[in-house]
């Protein structure tokens, strides 16, 4: 299990790889989460992440909770 996956099981996403996977701005995941159409995990750093099974319904309109 790599660094990334420890949070969770699954494979954390930056905030602009997240962006990048969906081919958004970060402004609008940034709207996204404002929304509630996904929830950013927060670590400790106050980094924002991101499942890729959350991105993956963005785009599907499938919920990933």
């Amino acid at each position: 299990m790599t660094k990334r996956e420890v949070l969770t099981g699954e494979e954390l996403l930056t905030h602009a790889e997240a962006a990048a996977r969906i081919g958004i701005s970060t402004k609008t995941l940034d709207r996204y989460a404002v929304q509630g159409k996904v929830k950013p995990l927060r670590l400790p750093s106050g980094y924002r992440r991101y499942t890729c099974r959350q991105i993956d319904a963005l785009v599907t309109g499938g919920s990933a909770e």
